[in-house]
């Protein structure tokens, strides 16, 4: 996660560079792990402590898969 602090602090540093074309890789270390994350954001949020389902990493694999084939054989093209 990067946050806002990060970013601008790293847009004020490249107003020191000169004009043109500039490629940038935002890399900054991970704070939590997933269900760490969720939960804090269930107790942020909804004053609840846990996490309540989680879906398997395969099966949302599987289900994306699934949405990309739906949509190409039933798309419509404009």
């Amino acid at each position: 996660m990067t946050y806002v602090i990060n970013i601008s602090a790293f847009e004020e540093y490249s107003l020191s560079f000169k004009q043109g074309l500039h490629v940038y890789n935002c890399i900054d270390k991970t704070y939590f792990d997933m269900n760490t994350l969720v939960s804090e954001v269930r107790k942020t949020l909804f004053e609840k402590y846990n996490v309540d389902f989680s879906l398997p990493a395969f099966l949302g694999i599987a289900i994306g898969y699934w949405m990309i084939l739906f949509q190409k054989q039933w798309a419509k093209c404009f």
